[in-house]
């Protein structure tokens, strides 16, 4: 954290600063708790669109997001999209697989479109073609957040020793070691073999270093 700070041009010792390393772990192990969780719990709220008073009983207005997930009926997806919204619900999240889909689900409230089939396309076009790749979290059209093996040439290594930053443009976010996952990163963290390396960056810059050094 401190080497990024003074590659910013700030003063890693201001009194402003003080609380910067703690805020990012904390805020990295929100990004990731999720890793440790059943998205089947997170997603039981569920109910018939062939029944309209299941949508009431369902108090939709105390759900922070509604996600319409029906599959390719794109009928009931977007009659399901517009009672949500008319019953009050806060955010709605809807499948689309076409551009005009995600038109029409937006003309009837929807507040986001996903293409699951399309980032799970990308995703798997991204893992297939780099062996190093275990896991990808796009950030942009341009950065992303891999999950790779450490590389021989970094074990029993640190940060600073390595100088990854300056001269790999990347910025390690944690170290995963089986199911624990350590976001409580510093200049001296070592890297251990057999672990795994969350790391924030371009495709090109985790491919350059990661396939020579794998």
């Amino acid at each position: 954290m401190r080497a990024l700070l003074l590659a910013v041009g700030e003063d890693p010792d201001r009194a402003g600063l003080a609380g910067t390393p703690e805020r990012l772990a904390r805020a990295y192990r929100e990004m990731f708790a999720g890793l440790h969780e059943d998205p089947a719990e997170a997603l039981d709220a569920q109910f018939d669109i062939g029944h309209q008073e299941m949508v009431l009983v369902r108090d939709i207005p105390n759900f922070d997001v509604c996600i319409v997930a029906i599959g390719d009926d794109f009928q009931s997806s977007l009659e399901t999209t517009s009672l949500l919204k008319e019953f009050g619900a806060r955010y709605v999240v809807a499948r689309a697989s076409r551009d005009i889909h995600e038109k029409f689900l937006q003309w009837n409230g929807a507040d986001e479109t996903v293409y699951p089939e399309r980032q799970f396309a990308l995703w798997t076009a991204i893992r297939c073609s780099s062996n190093h790749i275990l896991d990808y979290f796009p950030l942009s059209d341009e950065y992303a957040i891999y999950e790779v093996p450490v590389p021989k040439a970094w074990e029993g290594k640190s940060i600073i020793e390595l100088d990854i930053r300056r001269r790999h443009h990347l910025n390690i976010l944690g170290i995963k070691a089986g199911d624990r996952i350590d976001l409580n990163i510093s200049a001296q963290t070592i890297f251990a073999p057999d672990a795994s390396v969350l790391v924030a960056g371009r495709q090109e810059d985790v491919a350059h270093v990661f396939q020579r050094n794998g």
